[in-house]
């Protein structure tokens, strides 16, 4: 493999940026953007997603700043996870 997976939690942010670390020195070529191509150097990053966590307050406000209200929501027995039920005002 021509590059190892990373994770890494950023505090300050509240989430989680996952990437791709070269192994070693190598083109990259992305046929489903026109063929774009780009050299990598051993060690270098490519950010390959966000994981954003919120705060059910955060979820609350953000769907108010929507134009929605919060009908009701359920999480799981150690408050990990939470889907939320959401209206227009």
């Amino acid at each position: 493999m021509a590059s190892e997976h990373c994770a890494a939690w950023n505090d300050a942010d509240s989430r989680i940026e996952m990437q791709l670390v070269a192994r070693n020195d190598q083109s990259v070529r992305i046929s489903a953007l026109d063929g774009l191509e780009f050299d990598l150097r051993a060690g270098e990053h490519i950010r390959t997603e966000i994981s954003a966590k919120f705060t059910p307050s955060q979820v609350h406000q953000e769907l108010a700043e929507a134009g929605l209200v919060t009908e009701s929501a359920w999480t799981d027995h150690r408050d990990r996870f939470m889907v939320t039920l959401a209206r227009p005002r």
